[in-house]
């Protein structure tokens, strides 16, 4: 997500408060962002544009999620959803933002039903606006995927991450952190036994050791960190390999 066009002075504390956040100096891009609204306020007179509004909002909320502060970047996400009301037409990609926003933050508190229909929605609009070959759409559908994973519906996550990757590869290379990430992905669901639904997943952890395989496209910055995904339920670590069985290959972990 862009900053629509502004004075100067704001300009220069957005980038200000963007080098803060991903130095993780997260206080003090807060406050730089806080800064920035409040001199734009000065200077169009209490007329911030819809577009001014939506990017301050996200970004604070994005800040306090990388804090790991979730309940305070929902707050933010929310009031971004409100304010994204006033938006014309109803495909307008910012829009689609506001909800993915929000999808992660279900995500984290493992609510994966409620998240996937956060990143549907986000999808639509996405897709409507944008085309089936933008990379937004297909961040959209690696983080989808991942809540199908979640669900245990393995075959539809699969199918999510490659039609991510058609998109990707041919745009941002192989070696790009967005389609790594989506290539570990694919990875991951691929050594996945095919399991059946069962409905919602369990409520997890408030901070999952999978969360950086989300890519928040549309936002400014990217997540390309490896971290190991939770198991599946039921699924123990380091089983034993039971003997007498012929011809099948030991399970990658």
């Amino acid at each position: 997500m862009r900053a629509p066009p502004c004075q100067p002075k704001i300009s220069s504390l957005l980038e200000a408060a963007l080098i803060y956040h991903n130095t993780s100096k997260f206080e003090k891009a807060v406050e730089t962002y806080l800064s920035a609204q409040k001199l734009w306020h000065e200077i169009t007179d209490g007329r911030i544009p819809t577009e001014g509004k939506l990017f301050i909002l996200h970004s604070i909320g994005n800040v306090y999620e990388s804090q790991g502060r979730d309940e305070a970047a929902l707050s933010y996400f929310m009031d971004a959803k409100t304010e994204s009301e006033h938006l014309t037409p109803n495909t307008h990609q910012d829009k689609a933002i506001c909800y993915s926003n929000i999808g992660v933050i279900a995500y984290h508190w493992g609510h994966y039903e409620l998240a996937l229909r956060l990143f549907w929605k986000a999808m639509d609009i996405r897709e409507k606006a944008l085309g089936n070959r933008h990379i937004d759409v297909a961040s959209t559908w690696n983080n989808a995927g991942c809540c199908l994973d979640c669900l245990h519906r393995i075959e539809e996550a699969r199918y999510k991450f490659s039609l991510a990757l058609e998109v990707l590869i041919p745009q941002l290379g192989l070696q790009h952190p967005r389609t790594a990430i989506v290539l570990r992905n694919q990875q991951k669901a691929k050594h996945r036994p095919m399991e059946v639904h069962m409905g919602a997943g369990p409520l997890g952890l408030r901070f999952r050791d999978d969360s950086k395989r989300w890519i928040p496209g549309g936002i400014f910055r990217v997540n390309a960190f490896e971290f190991k995904p939770a198991l599946a339920p039921g699924k123990k670590k380091g089983g034993k390999k039971k003997k007498g069985k012929k011809g099948g290959k030991k399970k990658k972990k």
